[in-house]
């Protein structure tokens, strides 16, 4: 089984390779296109919305941040960590 998609960036340069393929030989299903199609969609959404954005910040942050501050002005920057954690 194979399926192949388009990759749609707003940032091209990150992404020189414009197409993905997912091929399997063993009886492991492949991912359902309508999940694709979904997730594809969330995204667009989140860029036009500017949410991208905000994630992006967030995601810096919690990847310079070596400690948190004693005053809880950090507690943003820990909480976008743990729930970054349910889903990896």
């Amino acid at each position: 089984m194979v399926d192949t998609y388009n990759i749609c960036s707003s940032v091209p340069i990150l992404l020189p390779q414009r197409r993905v393929t997912f091929a399997t030989t063993t009886g492991i299903s492949l991912p359902d296109p309508r999940y694709i199609k979904l997730h594809a969609a969330v995204c667009r959404i989140a860029h036009l919305s500017a949410a991208a954005e905000y994630i992006e910040f967030y995601e810096r942050d919690v990847e310079s941040v070596m400690a948190l501050a004693r005053d809880g002005s950090s507690a943003d920057v820990l909480s976008f960590a743990l729930q970054r954690t349910k889903f990896t």
